[in-house]
């Protein structure tokens, strides 16, 4: 019989029946429909669906040409190889079977790709479509067969986005010609999204932080931050309904359409849900609720009819497969989850036992999950995280327990590993009930964050040292500025007194004071260095040093600021020699030895004892050839060995807080090797320590310290403009130039100064400036007087040896650079030296 026969009989006999018969007859045929679309996924049964013209079209156009978007995983994109896979290339894969049709996929670089390639005809089938009507202009569209939910997906760290209303302007994300676009241009049309080029992109950009949040369909989001390694990205949900999707034509091939429809009327409830849960876990299949009444209670009739039909154990027992099949693989995807995971997945019961721990554990811990299961979380915490830990359950099961929605946040608590360290571990927590809604448990999952907080401590630690920089810095500064108006005061004392001496008669009693007013005055020139040396404020330059000389000198200096329970002992060999070293640096060595003994003999006073000899080189380690040994010895608390092996490194310290910062001696070993020296250490607990540093021998005699007697210094009767704003200073060195034979000018102001060369540039021989001055500084000056005069010879003077050095001085163009204190024979030779070019 054909279906043109089937179809008169069925007419006659519903004419001929009541409305009591009609209805059976109706119940039949549902049931034989049904019982044919049971067994209808065997080979070879049933009529072919597609009718003669429907099969020319399709033997006339050749495969139907489908272009999946290449990034909406999990319902279509491309797998490594270049195979169309997904939810919708496996329905399409089972419509081709069931019809026999050919469908092959065509592959675009990206979805505005595929649209613009539909546009133009290149492609026939497009699959998991969102309805806009810009996209009705040239397309046609099938029935729904799946529903997507769309959600936002923010960053874990952003609580405040609860929804739409919460994201900044310019800070939501939507893929670029997704049809969700349309939507929120009609919902929301104040919001204008930033378009991005993928799902992955997007999610990536709010993992940094570059968005507040995308706007993405729920499964595509969830597979992506799921494939991306993107833990940082929770789900909000968003107020946009579920949204049918369609295949979708070319205008003018409608006729697919009808070939699809078909197609999918093959394909069982149970063939559908099983692709869907594949992919998803979930049924995407069933239209949301809120469908008509009518058509809810048609579904469910029909369910009921098929379930009656006479292949129900046939569809039964597929069904079953399929679903053991899709369970199995749900477990083995879980299974992978929780093996590869690096965090730590758990359950506990209420009595704080566990249930399952997930096998990352042995990572993390080094326990097997055996070795955990049925271990009570008090087992595995620190006394101190317990104490935590128990507090935090009794309020999350006590919030629970009142109907409190409330998330709370992550512990962090340290666990013990199996070899005896521990780590440092973020606890999430949340209640796990049964199907009657009792609390039967606690789950949660536990993330190393060890390196974390190792980051965070360096992190504090950089910022303690930087404060510590910027306070020795704030100190330099203020030394710096001491030392200037105090060197001020010293030209004037030394200049006055070298004045004075000329206006003495020799040998008497007026002469001798004065030499020791100038000697004093060179002494209070060498303390000033030295507190510049200790502020690093000083011109660093390596020449040879008494060593003894410069111990004793330093040392002078020091007794006045230890305590007095601390006794402080010389062995100096006056014979020593010297060593190539930089004065402001040697001074740095000997002090950082000497505070650190300080330190170590605060609490109960002690001796300091430091030695300086020669030695021969022939112990192991030391600089080839005579050497000097500067040793520096406590009887303070002494050093472990673990201290012993560290003492050295750059920030490691065992004072307290505020007491040091870890420098002093990293800072002492760098430049005794830089000068080819060599430092060594050795202590007990309880019996001092013993610094020893050797260094070469310089065999070139150390630079006088007391200039050539006056009588011998160069003259001369040029004419030199001198400028300083202090009044006081250039008297002085009015007086000293006159005294050698010049004629001078003198102003205390720089622009003044350059006010007599501009007007006669010819009227001086040599201009002597400071460099620190209001208006322009010296440099400043010199830069405007060779404009005026190129040829002018320059002289430059300094109390602040940071602010301008030799260097700096050629740089501006001038002659020669000299630092305050000026000494009458630095400058009788520096003048002479300009002049003469």
């Amino acid at each position: 019989m054909d279906l043109g026969d089937r179809r008169g009989i069925e007419g006659a006999t519903e004419r001929a029946a009541s409305p009591s018969r009609r209805r059976w007859l109706g119940l039949a045929v549902a049931l034989a429909a049904a019982a044919t679309a049971a067994v209808a996924d065997f080979p070879g049964v049933g009529p072919d669906p597609l009718s003669p013209e429907e099969r020319a079209y399709l033997r006339a156009h050749g495969p139907v040409r489908y272009a999946p978007d290449p990034s909406f995983a999990p319902f279509e994109f491309f797998d490594p190889t270049g195979k169309a896979v997904g939810i919708t290339p496996d329905l399409l894969a089972l419509i081709s079977l069931r019809l026999g049709i050919e469908i092959s996929s065509v592959r675009y670089p990206s979805w505005p790709a595929v649209l613009a390639a539909a546009r133009r005809g290149e492609i026939d089938l497009l699959g998991t479509l969102t309805r806009t009507p810009e996209r009705e202009g040239f397309l046609a569209y099938g029935e729904p067969y799946l529903w997507v939910s769309y959600a936002l997906f923010v960053r874990e760290d952003r609580p405040d986005i609860r929804g739409l209303g919460e994201v900044g302007p310019g800070r939501l994300g939507v893929v670029d010609s997704y049809g969700v676009r349309h939507w929120l241009a009609t919902e929301h049309p104040g919001i204008a999204p930033v378009l991005v080029q993928d799902p992955v992109s997007a999610l990536t950009g709010a993992a940094a932080g570059q968005l507040d949040a995308v706007l993405e369909a729920q499964p595509v989001g969830l597979y992506a931050v799921a494939h991306s390694g993107l833990r940082n990205v929770r789900l909000v949900p968003a107020p946009v309904p579920p949204t049918p999707q369609h295949f979708a034509v070319p205008q003018g091939r409608e006729v697919l359409l009808g070939i699809l429809a078909k197609g999918l009327a093959t394909l069982t409830p149970w063939d559908r849900t099983e692709v869907f849960v594949r992919w998803t876990g979930q049924d995407l299949s069933l239209p949301p609720p809120g469908l008509p009444r009518g058509a809810i209670q048609t579904l469910a009739i029909l369910g009921a009819l098929v379930v009656l039909g006479t292949a129900w154990i046939v569809t039964l027992r597929r069904s079953v497969d399929r679903q053991t099949r899709s369970l199995r693989e749900s477990e083995e995807r879980y299974r992978l989850l929780a093996t590869n995971v690096r965090d730590v997945i758990w359950t506990m019961d209420l009595a704080g036992r566990f249930t399952y721990v997930s096998p990352s554990v042995e990572g993390l811990r080094g326990f097997r999950p055996e070795e955990v299961i049925g271990k009570s979380l008090r087992d595995i915490l620190t006394p101190e995280s317990w104490a935590v830990a128990e507090a935090d359950l009794a309020g999350v099961l006590a919030r629970d327990a009142r109907g409190e929605d409330l998330e709370p946040p992550p512990l962090t608590l340290e666990l013990p590993r199996k070899d005896g360290s521990t780590v440092w571990v973020e606890v999430v927590v949340g209640v796990v009930r049964d199907a009657a809604g009792v609390p039967v448990g606690v789950q949660g999952a536990t993330r190393d964050i060890t390196e974390r907080r190792q980051a965070e401590a360096e992190k504090a630690a950089l910022e303690g040292q930087v404060r510590e920089a910027q306070k020795m810095e704030a100190i330099g500064t203020l030394a710096g500025g001491v030392a200037h108006d105090f060197n001020n005061v010293l030209t004037a004392v030394l200049g006055y007194a070298e004045l004075s001496l000329l206006e003495v008669r020799e040998g008497s009693r007026v002469q001798g004071y004065l030499d020791g007013i100038v000697r004093s005055a060179c002494r209070a020139r060498d303390v000033v260095r030295q507190i510049l040396a200790l502020s690093r404020r000083a011109p660093q330059q390596r020449r040879p040093v008494d060593l003894s000389a410069a111990v004793h000198e330093l040392l002078g200096l020091l007794r006045a600021t230890l305590p007095t329970t601390i006794e402080i002992r010389e062995r100096l060999d006056p014979d020593a020699g010297c060593v190539l070293a930089d004065p402001t640096q040697l001074d740095q060595v000997l002090l950082n030895l000497c505070t650190n003994a300080h330190h170590a003999m605060k609490t109960h006073g002690g001796v300091l004892e430091v030695t300086v000899e020669r030695t021969s080189g022939v112990e192991p380690g030391e600089p080839p050839g005579d050497g000097l040994r500067l040793t520096v010895r406590d009887t303070g608390i002494g050093m472990d060995t673990a201290t012993l092996a560290r003492v050295f490194e750059p920030y490691f310290t065992t004072k307290g807080i505020g007491e040091g910062s870890g420098l002093g001696l990293a800072v002492v070993h760098g430049i005794v090797t830089g000068w080819g020296g060599r430092i060594s250490v050795t202590s007990e607990p309880g019996r001092g320590s013993t610094f020893e540093v050797r260094l070469p021998r310089e065999t070139a005699a150390a630079e006088a310290a007391v200039p050539p007697p006056n009588g011998a210094l160069p003259r001369g009767t040029e004419r030199v403009l001198v400028v300083d704003d202090e009044p006081t200073l250039t008297e002085v060195l009015q007086g000293m130039l006159e005294a050698l034979g010049y004629r001078v000018t003198v102003t205390n102001d720089s622009g003044d100064a350059l006010a007599k060369v501009r007007a006669a540039p010819g009227a001086f021989d040599l201009v002597i400036t400071d460099q620190t001055m209001p208006h322009l500084t010296g440099a400043a000056l010199t830069r405007e007087l060779l404009r005026l005069r190129p040829d002018l010879p320059v002289l430059l003077y300094t109390g602040h040896g940071e602010v301008l050095d030799q260097a700096g001085a050629r740089e501006a163009g001038a002659r020669g650079l000299l630092h305050k204190p000026v000494a009458w024979g630095d400058l009788a030779r520096a003048v002479r030296g300009a002049l003469d070019g």
